[in-house]
């Protein structure tokens, strides 16, 4: 679980060593998320390996949390808020390259899930993925 909750803070993918949430705010969607999917800590292990076996329920946390970070709207990725939550992963004073951001999502921002939140699901297997072939910071 720890790997997905900073996967999904740093805009999920800048690293596979993940912290646990770092504001308040995303510890509160993590909670208020937790509550509505009712999601097991089994259930985000699966998740946090992008296993096939992940639950229904893991899915839908992933898709909670993205919805409330602004990530995702209406069956689709914010490109928007998806580069600029990519970009604040950078290290301070490090140039970002938002081209190759918008490419990375653009390689993998056309999932095709059985439903929204195996969508949200599979979006983020591919950046995870594709993340080491887009160098952007």
């Amino acid at each position: 679980m720890k790997y997905l909750l900073n996967f999904i803070i740093l805009l999920l993918l800048l690293e596979h060593n993940l912290i646990i949430a770092e504001n308040e705010t995303d510890k509160q969607i993590d909670s208020d998320c937790r509550k509505i999917t009712n999601v097991t800590e089994q259930d985000l292990d699966l998740l946090d390996k992008f296993s096939d076996k992940s639950t229904d329920n893991a899915k839908c946390y992933l898709k909670c949390f993205f919805e409330k970070l602004g990530l995702w709207n209406n069956g689709a990725v914010q490109e928007d808020a998806f580069v600029k939550r990519m970009s604040s992963g950078c290290p301070p004073g490090q140039n970002v390259d938002v081209e190759k951001i918008k490419s990375l999502l653009n390689a993998c921002k056309t999932p095709s899930g059985k439903n929204e939140c195996d969508s949200v699901f599979q979006f983020s297997a591919c950046v995870n993925k594709k993340m080491p072939q887009f160098k952007f910071c």
